[in-house]
């Protein structure tokens, strides 16, 4: 049995294998667990169409970036052009954008600006971390694969870049 399994080459193939020897097995049942293993097996079918479907979806709407992003500054409401971010960083639960202008902060996590701005333009150097790809001046290596990131404002802004998230940006640009 064990070979058959191995023969099937496609994910669906294994699936539809596991599924029949489950529809051999719930044969074997009594009719009160027959009913709920019905209900079991529903669920995970159900639950496949639901995520094709969301997958699907995605494909058709493709991303769209905001041309502005509502920022705070003291009892002010900005509209910030993401072209115009620096960075930004999380610190104790706010985030806050670096601008040439200055600071701002916003009620967004950073998961969810990230999911916001173009990721061709941004990118997140650590979890605590999102920085525009075009106001990068260099790359020093640090200690054990990891990196500082000095930005290209008056300051000359050094950001870290995890070990993790240089190997990704190493594939994104291959260097």
């Amino acid at each position: 049995m064990k070979h058959l399994l191995n023969d099937s080459k496609s994910p669906v193939d294994r699936r539809s294998f596991r599924l029949r020897g489950v529809t051999a097995r719930v044969a074997k049942l009594p009719t009160g667990a027959v009913l709920r293993t019905q209900k079991v097996v529903q669920a995970f079918i159900e639950s496949d169409y639901e995520h094709i479907r969301k997958l699907l979806l995605t494909l058709d709407h493709p991303k769209s970036f905001r041309r502005y992003i509502p920022l705070r500054r003291g009892k002010k409401i900005v509209l910030m052009n993401p072209g115009d971010m620096h960075f930004l960083k999380s610190e104790q639960g706010v985030t806050i954008v670096v601008t040439q202008s200055g600071e701002y902060w916003t009620h967004y996590t950073l998961n969810e600006i990230e999911a916001i701005l173009d990721d061709q333009m941004f990118f997140r150097t650590h979890r605590s971390t999102i920085v525009n790809l075009s106001k990068i001046k260099e790359m020093v290596p640090a200690q054990s694969g990891l990196y500082d990131v000095f930005l290209t404002d008056a300051k000359c802004t050094c950001v870290p870049l995890s070990r993790h998230r240089a190997r990704v940006l190493r594939e994104k640009y291959d260097f």
